[in-house]
C-alpha cells in the first residue's frame, strides 16, 4: 500500500534538509536562520537534522511530536528583542516581565495566556544566548557607602556650587553613571532577571 504523505507530519523536514546540506559550507547556516527562512520550528528542524545525520532519513512520523509551541517564530524573536532592549538599557527584564510579554503576544491573537515559568525554561533552552541571573539589592546602610544625612547634604552643596560657578543650566545635566536604579521591586533582597549570556555583568 503506498504511503499517504498527507497524513505525515512533515514540519521541519524542508528546513532540516537545508541545514543538513549546508553543513559543509564555509559559513554554514544556523538552525535559527533556517527556521526564520522556512517558517518552521527550530525543535522540528533540529530533530529531523539529527535523524538525517544519523540515518540519512528525516524523522518522519504520522503523529505530531511534542507539545504545541506557545509562540510563533516571530513572537519568540520579539521576546528576544525585548530582553535585549531591556538589558542594553541597564534595566534587565525580570522573569515575570518576560512571561507577561509572552502572554500579551498570545492574547493579541486570541490565544489564552498560558505561558508560565515552565514555558520560560523551555524558551531559554531554545535561546542559549539568554540566561537567568539573580540580582541582589544593595543595602545603602552598609558601612562601605558611609551615607548619612551630613555627607549627602555636603555632596549636594558641592554639586550646587559647581552648577553656579560654571553657569550650568539644569537642562544640561545628564546622569551618566550607567547604573540602573529600581525602587521597591526586589522582594526579599533578590530578583531573577533574563539577560544576555555573553554580556551579563
Amino acid at each position: 500500500m503506498p504511503l499517504d504523505y498527507s497524513l505525515l507530519n512533515l514540519s521541519g523536514v524542508k528546513g532540516a534538509e537545508i541545514y543538513h546540506h549546508g553543513r559543509h559550507r564555509r559559513r554554514p547556516p544556523s538552525i535559527r536562520q533556517v527556521a526564520a527562512r522556512t517558517g518552521e520550528s527550530r525543535s522540528s528542524i533540529a530533530r529531523h537534522a539529527k535523524s538525517l545525520q544519523e540515518t540519512g532519513q528525516p524523522a518522519i512520523s504520522s503523529r505530531s511530536r511534542g507539545r504545541p509551541r506557545m509562540l510563533t517564530n516571530a513572537e519568540e524573536d520579539a521576546i528576544v528583542a525585548y530582553v535585549v532592549f531591556c538589558f542594553e538599557g541597564r534595566f534587565p527584564a525580570m522573569c515575570e516581565m518576560v512571561i507577561g510579554a509572552a502572554n500579551r503576544l498570545r492574547e493579541l491573537r486570541g490565544a489564552p495566556a498560558n505561558c508560565d515559568s515552565r514555558w520560560l525554561t523551555r524558551f531559554l533552552k531554545d535561546h542559549p544566548e539568554l540566561k537567568i541571573t539573580t540580582y541582589r539589592a544593595v543595602d545603602l546602610r552598609r558601612r562601605f557607602w558611609e551615607l548619612n544625612e551630613e555627607s549627602v547634604d555636603d555632596w549636594f552643596n558641592q554639586y550646587q556650587g559647581l552648577l553656579k560657578d560654571h553657569n550650568v543650566d539644569r537642562a544640561d545635566v545628564w546622569n551618566c553613571d550607567e547604573m540602573g536604579v529600581r525602587i521597591d521591586c526586589v522582594a526579599g533582597g533578590r530578583v531573577k532577571m533574563v539577560v544576555l549570556r555573553d554580556l551579563a555583568r
